[in-house]
């Protein structure tokens, strides 16, 4: 598979080779660069600098930020409801307790 794929390389290298020598270079027609150059400005202008959700990043960002500090605010440990476990130790469990049976 190897030696079929150099092989049409080679031909088609060659063809090139053939071409080039036998034509001249076509000429471009008159302001033929003006006009691509024309064409390339009044694209860029037409695409807006920032993509649509660019908009959206920075008050993303913000809600996001907001978010994080109200989830770290409400189970940090000042909070006196976010620490339960000194309540479960106050429950006594009937079934291993015998100080609870009546």
């Amino acid at each position: 598979m190897k030696h079929k794929l150099e092989q049409r390389w080679f031909r088609l290298a060659a063809a090139a080779r053939r071409a080039a020598a036998d034509e001249p270079a076509p000429e471009l027609p008159p302001g033929f660069a003006t006009r691509v150059a024309a064409t390339w400005i009044a694209e860029r202008r037409a695409v807006p600098a920032a993509p649509m959700w660019a908009a959206f990043a920075v008050p993303g960002l913000g809600v996001a930020l907001l978010v994080a500090i109200l989830a770290v605010v409400t189970v940090s440990p000042s909070n006196p409801r976010a620490d339960a476990s000194e309540e479960l130790v106050a429950l006594a469990d009937p079934l291993t307790d015998p100080s609870v049976l009546p």
